[in-house]
């Protein structure tokens, strides 16, 4: 019987699909609807077992160390990034010889601002998620990448934490507007202390 000519109890209408939807467009359309409903991102939980810390990635992250000079001495950061386009992600870790108080997320919140050549455009309280939440702060920091005509605005969002001597940063930077702002958040509020 075609697709035409099925038979129907009088009280149901004839289905409008099968009487003029070309046959193929019923097979491609499954395949569209998949292809829409499938993620850009292929978000997985990352844990960094030296660091105490579960956070979400959309890929498997590489690894960096970089030492520095703070106002409380030298500490080595480790940090564990992605890259998506032109996004960066980013979480990681440094040990300090001192408790991290307020004093010294002010001082790394500043580094951060003074490594864009940017401004402080907000600053929050926050909270991270975790059986041992930690208190901490996002901030917003506005810049620019580049010179002259090549210059592009850039925004870096980061949330900062402290626990004893260990300071956590979870940073997201890149063009603005360059990242969902769904994403972003899932990414800063997955960080877990452990």
């Amino acid at each position: 019987m075609a697709a035409t000519q099925i038979a129907w109890l009088p009280m149901f209408p004839r289905p409008i699909l099968a009487a003029r939807v070309p046959r193929a467009l019923l097979l491609i359309l499954p395949l569209i609807l998949f292809a829409a409903c499938t993620p850009k991102l292929d978000w997985r939980e990352f844990r960094a077992d030296d660091g105490g810390f579960t956070v979400l990635m959309p890929q498997k992250p590489g690894q960096a160390e970089r030492k520095f000079a703070t106002p409380m001495g030298d500490v080595t950061m480790k940090l564990y990034s992605v890259r998506i386009d032109e996004t960066v992600l980013g979480a990681g870790f440094a040990d300090f010889a001192a408790p991290v108080d307020a004093h010294a997320l002010d001082v790394m919140r500043d580094a951060l601002v003074k490594s864009l050549g940017g401004k402080l455009a907000s600053e929050k309280p926050v909270s991270s998620g975790g059986p041992q939440p930690l208190s901490g702060r996002e901030i917003v920091v506005a810049g620019t990448l580049g010179a002259g005509e090549k210059a592009a605005p850039v925004e870096l969002r980061a949330r900062l934490y402290a626990r004893d001597k260990r300071y956590y940063q979870v940073v997201l930077a890149g063009k603005q507007g360059g990242f969902e702002a769904g994403d972003a958040d899932m990414f800063l509020n997955s960080f877990k202390p452990y």
